[in-house]
């Protein structure tokens, strides 16, 4: 079972653990981290996992080795944005939708306000259709009031819900979005549809949540609508067998005051539907024209989805709040027609298996069986015949001869001593006042690509060196060009990142200065009122720049406020640092436009220092001026 959960990532666990003592938590295997939605397996290459959290942003990941790529088609200001959507090239709902093509294990879509197609494993994207939303601007503004904004991805609007591709025709793609449109295309994405008009009550601005294509037949669909964000708790439910023409309302047989959150199609019956509302699930037997609630011992909880496993005929049901379960064995349901004008009938009896279950597990929790791993990187071992009070630094030389990294032992003694390399390149400059030790600070070291590289020690007056081989994963593949490509881009960002943080710390500085610069005018007896004003100007200006380009204000509340230019390079630097894979398409074109902003950021700074300080300081040409830094 692949699936989400709230603010808990996305995992993977199995139906049948072997283990006689049930499904453990130890059998659970996380696969992508924020709020957790679509957890989409290649079938044949399970291992290989499309997932994503708020917002869009979609990962690729291999859960042999928990190796995550962020594979985002547009990867500017992602996920929990920050700020009002209206402006954005795209447009991401909170839960956006993956769907892996039927006909084509290697084609994978997801959709923002259009549909985008991979045929690469996201490393590059093409869009299939134009805004398939309806666009409305008046509902992209931002969110919140005037004390404070929450644009936390929760609020966008006019975004794709859902997509689903035709088992039985290639090219048959259904979308739903959130306010109210039904699209099709027949060909693949190369023209589209919109079938609202053409379905009788479906509500205004409707909330297409799921949309179920047939396996039994290409031109037959299954649209479920939520409404109750509008107040509406009502069912609706829509079913077309002519590829949209007509529509069918399949909903009057389900609780008129409980709303649906989607229908399923069984793959071996089909006239056999599955509903899952907000309170249970019902199953009908005519294709929706009567339903019956199945709950058994499933508590009354809202069921978010539906998957029946055709091959052992399991139906998988996702909750909210009530975690996953499986009714096994729904040969009944399919069959129930078997049982009409009898009084007993014998269902036939599924294959079972002779499983050889372990039975020995360990009696206490996970958390008292917990070792330490083998510190990561390489170990440099030295020995000191006399050690006290050393330091003894290594230089990490690449095969160029260029030091890479210095790592320092201020507590190396008498005997053997060990520094750990852990096989990153130098971080970047430091923005001062930078704690560390967060996910969204702290320094980050680019790994090095596998090759040989060469470890100096100095240590009392010693200098001796040895030579350090970096081998790939050999259990992944990756080739040599790829893990170059991926060196490249991070020491590139690593240099935009170093020239942020150089623009950081001088800003703030020149506050600093400028700030001390009036008071000490201040308290002259000749103060001049019209300086004071330029300072004043000076220190907007710097503030401006900081606050709209550099770094988020204070508070600096994650998922409330957009990111600004440091967190953008860092966020590209932390998902390209990540992934044992060469970079995206989409991640090298974001490293140009970065570039470009950070080169604008610097001109930017240059005209206040060029215009704003010179002439301050031109004016206090007596008294200590503005100092001005690197630039």
């Amino acid at each position: 079972m692949y699936g989400g959960l709230q603010d808990n990532g996305t995992w993977v666990g199995p139906s049948n653990s072997l283990y006689s003592t049930g499904i453990l938590k130890r059998h659970w295997k996380g696969l992508a981290y924020g709020d957790g939605y679509y957890a989409v397996p290649i079938p044949g290459s399970e291992h290989e996992v499309y997932a994503n959290l708020q917002g869009g942003v979609i990962f690729h990941v291999d859960s042999r080795y928990g190796n995550v790529r962020n594979i985002h088609p547009y990867p500017k200001i992602i996920g929990s944005a920050g700020d009002a959507i209206e402006d954005h090239k795209y447009r991401f709902n909170w839960d956006a939708p993956i769907v892996i093509s039927p006909h084509d294990n290697n084609t994978v879509y997801t959709g923002g306000n259009v549909v985008f197609k991979s045929e690469d494993k996201g490393h590059s994207w093409e869009e299939i259709s134009g805004d398939l939303t309806t666009n409305d601007k008046s509902k992209q503004r931002t969110s919140g009031g005037e004390i404070y904004q929450d644009n936390t991805a929760a609020e966008f609007h006019c975004t794709i819900l859902y997509i689903d591709e035709s088992p039985v025709e290639k090219g048959v793609i259904w979308v739903g979005t959130d306010d109210g449109n039904i699209q099709l295309t027949r060909d693949g994405g190369a023209t589209w549809s919109n079938l609202k008009d053409r379905i009788k009550g479906l509500p205004a601005f409707a909330w297409v949540s799921k949309i179920h294509a047939s396996e039994h037949d290409a031109g037959t669909a299954f649209v479920t609508v939520d409404q109750h964000r509008m107040d509406d708790f009502k069912p609706y439910a829509f079913m077309t067998a002519d590829y949209g023409k007509t529509w069918t309302k399949i909903s009057n047989g389900l609780p008129q005051d409980d709303y649906v959150k989607v229908v399923r199609q069984d793959p071996i019956n089909p006239n056999v539907l599955y509903a899952g509302m907000e309170h249970g699930i019902f199953a009908s037997w005519d294709k929706g024209q009567s339903w019956t609630k199945i709950n058994n011992n499933l508590p009354n909880v809202s069921v978010r989805d539906l998957r029946i496993q055709a091959r052992d005929r399991d139906l998988i049901v996702g909750t909210h709040g009530r975690g996953a379960w499986i009714l096994d064995d729904i040969r009944p349901i399919q069959e129930m027609g078997d049982t009409q004008g009898k009084a007993a009938h014998l269902f036939p009896v599924r294959r079972a298996t002779l499983w050889h279950m372990f039975w020995r597990i360990e009696n206490l929790g996970d958390r008292h069986y917990r070792a330490k791993n083998p510190d990561y990187g390489a170990n440099i071992n030295f020995f000191l015949a006399d050690g006290e009070n050393t330091t003894a630094t290594v230089e990490i030389l690449d095969d160029k001869g260029k030091v890479i990294r210095m790592l320092k032992d201020t507590t190396a003694t008498a005997g053997i001593n060990r520094i750990v390399w852990d096989l990153g390149s130098e971080a970047a400059t430091k923005m001062k006042g930078d704690a560390g030790g967060g996910f969204f600070s702290g320094q980050m070291h680019p790994y090095v690509s596998p090759g040989t590289y060469i470890a100096r020690l100095k240590v009392n007056e010693a200098v001796l060196e040895t030579p350090i081989e970096v081998r790939p994963d050999p259990r992944m593949d990756v080739g040599e060009d790829d893990y170059a490509s991926k060196t490249r881009l991070l020491l590139e960002l690593r240099e935009l990142l170093s020239q942020t943080n150089v623009m950081i710390n001088n800003t703030n500085t020149y506050k600093t200065q400028l700030h001390e610069l009036k008071m000490k005018l201040n308290q002259s007896q000749s103060s001049d009122k019209v300086l004071s004003k330029t300072i004043d100007q000076a220190m907007k200006k710097i503030s401006a720049l900081q606050d709209d380009i550099l770094k988020r204000p204070p508070p600096s509340m994650n998922y409330r406020q957009r990111p600004r230019l440091r967190e953008e390079i860092r966020s590209l630097m932390r998902a390209v640092n990540g992934a044992w894979a060469k970079p995206t398409q989409p991640q090298l074109s974001r490293l140009e436009q970065l570039k470009d902003e950070v080169t604008d950021t610097q001109n930017t700074l240059n005209q206040i220092i060029t215009s704003d300080i010179a002439g301050i300081n031109e004016k206090t040409k007596n008294i200590p001026q503005i100092s001005v830094g690197e630039k």
